[in-house]
C-alpha cells in the first residue's frame, strides 16, 4: 500500500503540466525555474512511479498474490502492444499516455503467462532478452551517442549501436548481475574463501557501476526515424534560419554605428533579418537588427514583460534609439504568442504585467493590452521621425511540420513501423477563418494604428506566405514554409522578405530612404 501510494504521488508530480491546463492556472508551477528543475523530465519525483509499480509487483509476487489469469494477462498484453497503435510521437511522456504501457507491464508481472508458454521455444529469445534488458537499459543511450558521433551512415549507426548494446549487455549480465544474485552459501564456504570471492566480485562489478542510465525504448523511435529519413519515407526536418549576432544590436553594440534601417522584433524577426539586410544592402542602404529572442519586443512602459531580462532588453532598445535615429523600423514579432495562452503549440500563461494596475495581464484583457503596447511603441518611434513598417505575425500551428500525420492526426508508433505501406501527410493546414479567429483581434488593432498614423505602413504576412483562403506548413512541392510551430523556414523567410521589399518599393514616401543627413 505504501509503495503504491508513493507511485500515485509521483504520478501526480509528472502530471503537473496537465493539471495546470485543467485548472486554468497557466504555468505558475512548471514555469517557475526552481520548480521546473525539480519536476523536470528526468527528475526522480516525476519518473519514480514507473519503477515503484515494478517494486509493488515484486512485493505482491513475494506474497503469492500473482497467479495465472488469462483475462488480466490479455489486458496487460494489449496495453503494452497496443501502445504502438495508440501513442504518437507527440504524446508527452511521462504524462497520461505512459500509463497505458506501464500499467500493462504491471498487469503482466502480476498475471504472467503460464510456464508451459513462457518457457517454450518460441518465446525463448524474448526470455533471453528480458534477462539482459536492464543491462541494455543502461548501455543503449551512451552507445548510440558515441556511435552517432563517428558515423553518418544510418545502417552502420543502427547495426553498431544495437550490436554493441547486446554484446555489452550480455557481459554485464554475466559478470555483474548474476554474481550479485548468487547466494553466498556461507555455511559451506570458509571465511577466507568468502573474502576472496567478495574481492573477486568487487573487481568484477566495480567497472560497471558507473554506467549511465536511460530507457532502452528510447533508441527505438530514434532508429525508426533515422531509417525512414534515410529512405525518404519521411522528409528531413526543416532547417532553421540562424540569427546573425554580428548585426544584432542586442549582442553587438550599434550605439556608434550609422544605419538607415532597423529590423526590430523577437525570433520571428530574426529569421527574416539577414535576408532583409541583404536586400537593403543591394539598394545601398545599411540595415541592422535588434532581436530579443523569446522576449516581448515592444517598447511600452505600461505593458511590460514579467521577466527582468526581457525588461532589460526593452530598456537597451530605448537606449539605442536615444543614440541612433534610423529612418525606417521594420517591426515584426510573435504577438499572438505573447498575448494569448498558447505559445508555440503549448499552453502557457501570459507573462506580462500592466504597470498601471500592477497586475498580470489575463486572457480577457490581452487584446486591449496588445493595442496599448503597440500604440506606445509606434508613438515612441513616430515622435522621433521614424517611419514604421508594421509586419503582421505569421500564422502558428498546433504541431511542427515534420510531424507525420494520418487523417490530420499524429501517426502512431505502429504506423511508423509499417510506414513503407502507408501514405503520410506532412505539415498542417489552417484556413484563413481559423487564423482570424486566433489572431484577428490583434490584426485589427494593427490596422487601426497603421491607418491613424501617417508614417506607419502595414504589411499582411498572410499575403506572402499563404494562399488566399488557407495556409500550410508545407507547399504542394514538398517545400517547408515553416520550420516549427510558428517560425518561418529559410524558404518561408525569403517569401516574406520579398513581400516586405515589394511594400517598401510601393510606398512613395519610402523612396527617400538613405537620403537623410
Amino acid at each position: 500500500v505504501i509503495v503504491l501510494s508513493l507511485a500515485v504521488v509521483s504520478l501526480g508530480f509528472a502530471l503537473i503540466n496537465d493539471l495546470e491546463s485543467w485548472l486554468m492556472v497557466g504555468d505558475g508551477l512548471s514555469g517557475n525555474a526552481l520548480v521546473g528543475s525539480v519536476l523536470g523530465y528526468y527528475s526522480p519525483l516525476t519518473r519514480s512511479w514507473q519503477f515503484l509499480l515494478g517494486v509493488a509487483a515484486a512485493l505482491l509476487s513475494l506474497k503469492a498474490v500473482t497467479q495465472a489469469n488469462a483475462l488480466w494477462t490479455f489486458v496487460g498484453g494489449v496495453g503494452v502492444l497496443g501502445s504502438m497503435f495508440l501513442l504518437g510521437g507527440s504524446d508527452l511522456l511521462p504524462g497520461p499516455a505512459s500509463l497505458i504501457p506501464t500499467v500493462g507491464a504491471f498487469l503482466l508481472l502480476l498475471f504472467p503467462l503460464g510456464e508451459n508458454i513462457s518457457e517454450g521455444k518460441i518465446l525463448r529469445p524474448l526470455v533471453w532478452l528480458g534477462d539482459r534488458s536492464y543491462s541494455a537499459y543502461l548501455w543503449h543511450w551512451p552507445l548510440w551517442l558515441i556511435v552517432g558521433g563517428h558515423t553518418e551512415n544510418t545502417w552502420w549507426k543502427v547495426l553498431a549501436a544495437m550490436g554493441l548494446t547486446l554484446l555489452l549487455s550480455e557481459l554485464t549480465y554475466r559478470y555483474v548481475e548474476r554474481p550479485l544474485k548468487r547466494p553466498a552459501h556461507a555455511t559451506a564456504v570458509s571465511r577466507a574463501s568468502r573474502v576472496k570471492t567478495a574481492r573477486s566480485r568487487t573487481r568484477t562489478i566495480f567497472p560497471w557501476l558507473i554506467v549511465p542510465s536511460v530507457a532502452l525504448v528510447g533508441i527505438v523511435p530514434l532508429v525508426i526515424d533515422e531509417l525512414l529519413e534515410d529512405f525518404d519515407v519521411i522528409p528531413d526536418p526543416p532547417s532553421f534560419t540562424q540569427i546573425d549576432d554580428a548585426n544584432n544590436c542586442r549582442v553587438t553594440s550599434c550605439l556608434d554605428e550609422d544605419f538607415s534601417i532597423l529590423i526590430m522584433g523577437d525570433s520571428h524577426a530574426g529569421v527574416i533579418a539577414q535576408s532583409l539586410e541583404e536586400e537593403f544592402k543591394e539598394l545601398g542602404l545599411s540595415a541592422k537588427s535588434f532581436i530579443t529572442g523569446g522576449c516581448l519586443y515592444l517598447l511600452s512602459e505600461r505593458i511590460i514583460s514579467a521577466n527582468p531580462d526581457c525588461q532589460n532588453d526593452a530598456q537597451q532598445t530605448r537606449e539605442l534609439f536615444a543614440a541612433q535615429a534610423p529612418e525606417l523600423v521594420v517591426l515584426h514579432g510573435y504577438s499572438v504568442g505573447y498575448f494569448s495562452t498558447i505559445f508555440s503549440g503549448r499552453d502557457e500563461g501570459i507573462n506580462l504585467i500592466d504597470v498601471d494596475t500592477g497586475l498580470a495581464i489575463d486572457p480577457q484583457g490581452a487584446e486591449r493590452a496588445y493595442e496599448v503596447a503597440l500604440a506606445d511603441t509606434i508613438d515612441f518611434l513616430v515622435e522621433r521621425g521614424i517611419t514604421v513598417l508594421l509586419v503582421s505575425d505569421v500564422p502558428d500551428f498546433p504541431l511542427p511540420p515534420e510531424e507525420a500525420l494520418r487523417d490530420n492526426r499524429p501517426a502512431t508508433q505502429w504506423e511508423y513501423l509499417i510506414s513503407p505501406f502507408l501514405a503520410f501527410e506532412f505539415g498542417q493546414t489552417i484556413t484563413r477563418d481559423q487564423y482570424l479567429q486566433r489572431s484577428g483581434a490583434l490584426r485589427e488593432a494593427e490596422l487601426r494604428l497603421a491607418s491613424s498614423r501617417g508614417s506607419v505602413f502595414f504589411v499582411d504576412s498572410w499575403d506572402y506566405v499563404c494562399e488566399p483562403q488557407q495556409c500550410s506548413q508545407v507547399n504542394a512541392k514538398g517545400e517547408f514554409i515553416f520550420s516549427d510551430w510558428d517560425h518561418l523556414s529559410p524558404y518561408g523567410a525569403q517569401l516574406l522578405t520579398r513581400g516586405i521589399m515589394d511594400s517598401v518599393s510601393s510606398h512613395g514616401s519610402m523612396a527617400t530612404l538613405g537620403t537623410r543627413d
